[in-house]
């Protein structure tokens, strides 16, 4: 069952949207030092993409090349950077667009997903946190998701598939759309 926090709203549910899959990633940077960063596994994108702030924080050596114009979020944003990403789960090094900024925050609304949690046995989420609304550092091309796939799936009533991946569970499927009255 679902459960939508928005405090003091009337809200109406009715068509379903899409729940982007996500995963936290666990990267080593430029100084030796495990960090997570979250990503979406996307199945549309061609290109992965990274933001700035996030390459710059992992310190990526970042390799100019041919300034490219991509649509990103309804807009078009040129990148002039590329860095390389190897994540533990994953060994292949990534090939990265550097982008300003992704502008994804996913969820759009913070859900709780009771009878996800009380699924036995316990189970390994790529992110413990996919349901809350937050930014994404990388997107992952569909390619690359696609190879980070890697087994089963699992159905619930509520319109949640769990996909196995070399991350953990991928948290996928449908949510109702909310609208505020």
């Amino acid at each position: 069952s679902f459960i939508f926090r928005e405090h003091q709203k009337n809200i109406e549910m009715t068509e379903r949207i899409p729940l982007n899959s996500t995963a936290r990633l666990h990267l080593q940077d430029a100084f030796g030092q495990r960090q997570t960063i979250r990503a979406l596994m996307s199945t549309t994108s061609i290109s992965s993409l990274i933001t700035s702030e996030c390459a710059n924080a992992l310190g990526l050596m970042k390799y100019r090349f041919i300034p490219k114009r991509i649509a990103l979020n309804d807009q078009f944003v040129w990148t002039f950077d590329k860095v390389f990403v190897r994540f533990e789960a994953f060994n292949l090094p990534i090939e990265c667009l550097v982008v300003p900024d992704l502008n994804i925050r996913t969820p759009a609304v913070e859900c709780d997903f009771r009878n996800l949690t009380s699924v036995t046995p316990p189970i390994r989420l790529a992110d413990v946190e996919f349901n809350i609304p937050s930014e994404i550092d990388m997107v992952l091309s569909s390619d690359v998701t696609m190879r980070c796939i890697n087994g089963s799936s699992q159905e619930f009533d509520n319109g949640l598939i769990l996909v196995d991946s070399v991350f953990g569970k991928v948290v996928s499927g449908s949510v109702p759309r909310c609208y505020e009255h």
